[in-house]
Formats: structure tokens, sequence, C-alpha cells
């Protein structure tokens, strides 16, 4: 059954943001990452806070403000932040990735495995999706496929600290189903 809307709610049109607006979301936005190298938390916060009161669907200012709210452990806000930027731009790698990530520390496991999976559908060789997508795979149980993310990882990245977990990970199922995979790959 359809959700109704009571009869005294008034829907009102999304507004374009004017050109003064995004002005100022502009230099908001700049600000905030000169604030961000400072290592000004606060001023960084504020300053995206004021790009989004001025253009609220702009995806870098929510991808940002998310990451903040997320760095923060306000989860809640940074998924209403992913959820826009994701909104402004389906396509969008980062939001789907870091969406992914929040919607993982809310316990939402199915729709982190989805979000990720879209993100490398999107970019195949965007790491941090291969591996937060292969850790998800192999705790979900389903190794062989976690398998797949684990490989496409460690071919991209092979020096960092995160591609030797990676290869411990990839050793660790192997054991568990020892060269089923690779047969099945080479058959």
């Amino acid at each position: 059954m359809a959700t109704q809307f009571p009869t005294n709610v008034v829907v009102l049109p999304r507004l374009t943001p004017t050109t003064a607006d995004r002005n100022r979301a502009a230099e908001a936005f700049a600000l905030s990452l000169e604030c961000a190298a400072a290592g000004d938390i606060a001023g960084e916060e504020t300053a995206l806070r004021t790009a989004l009161d001025a253009v609220p669907d702009d995806p870098a200012a929510n991808i940002n403000y998310g990451n903040r709210m997320y760095n923060s452990g306000r989860f809640q806000e940074a998924l209403a932040c992913y959820n826009t930027a994701v909104g402004a731009d389906a396509a969008d790698v980062l939001a789907l990735s870091n969406r992914g990530n929040v919607l993982e520390e809310l316990g939402f496991f199915a729709e982190a495995i989805a979000d990720w999976t879209a993100a490398v559908t999107l970019v195949p060789d965007y790491g941090d999706a291969h591996y937060n997508l292969a850790r998800a795979l192999s705790r979900d149980g389903r190794r062989r496929e976690a398998l797949l993310h684990w490989t496409g990882y460690l071919a991209l990245d092979r020096t960092s600290a995160w591609a030797s977990r990676a290869r411990q990970e990839r050793k660790r199922l192997l054991k568990l189903e020892p060269l089923q995979i690779v047969s099945r790959k080479i058959a």
C-alpha cells in the first residue's frame, strides 16, 4: 500500500540555486579545503555547512561533509550526505563507496555490498571499493566472490599495508577452497 501524504502538507518545488548561491558555495568549499589542510576541523565543518546551505545538493560538498561526519562518528548525518551525493550523480563512485562504508558501520551489510559492487562495476580499477567489497564478502561467507576482489585489489596495489592484508586474506581463502576456484576459472 502506498504511503499517502497528509492533506495539510504542501510539497514545494525544488529551487534551482542562483549564480550567487553557486559562487558562495564555491568560495565556502574552497575555504573548507584550506581549513582541512590546516587541520582546522571546526572551520572545515562550518565552511562545508555554508556551502551546503547555498547549494544543498552539491555532490562534492556533500561527500566532504559526509566524510567529516563519518570521521566524527556521526553516521546518520554522513549517510544523509552520501545519499544526497548519489541522488545528484548515481555514477559517483566515491559517493557510492563512502556510502557503503557508512552503511556497513550502521549494520546494513547487504546495502553496503550493493554500493561497493556498483562502484567496482562503474570503475573496475577503484581499489578501495575492491578492498571493502572483498572484506565484506569474506565476512558474509561468499569466499569465491571475495577471492576475485582480493585479487582485483592486489592487481591495483601491491605495496601498501592494505595490500599486505589483502595478500593474507587471499591466502587464507585459497586454503579454505584450494584450487577449486582457479581450476573452474581455467576450465
